[in-house]
């Protein structure tokens, strides 16, 4: 049997009145199960709603804040970027004429009246 260490995993449990969500990471070794309000394990009716939620689980935690070692990705970055003065490149203009059979009009300036 192959060691499951950097897997991820969503399932169901089968537990009395239904079933447990069950999410296991990467970052945790065992799985822990999707809990309701107040923090106890909430019981799924059927296997489905129940598999639909780890899944949903599992899917806002991959999709949470990324980290590296212990820290916020980009938090490192961000405070390298506030050390230096950052300047905006505005991007080059040019005019062009066009001529109408009234009178040359230059695009990209407003008209005057």
């Amino acid at each position: 049997m192959m060691a499951e260490l950097n897997c991820f995993k969503a399932f169901a449990a089968p537990v009395y009145g239904g079933y447990h969500a069950m999410v296991r990471t990467a970052k945790d070794a065992s799985a822990k199960p999707i809990t309701g309000k107040g923090g106890a394990p909430h019981v799924y009716p059927t296997e489905l709603e129940a598999l639909r939620a780890a899944t949903d689980g599992l899917t806002a935690w991959i999709n949470g804040h990324l980290e590296r070692s212990g820290e916020v990705a980009g938090e490192t970055a961000a405070a390298a970027n506030a050390a230096f003065k950052i300047k905006t490149v505005e991007p080059r203009r040019r005019q062009i004429t066009v001529i109408t059979k009234r009178k040359a009009v230059r695009v990209g300036q407003d008209r005057q009246a």
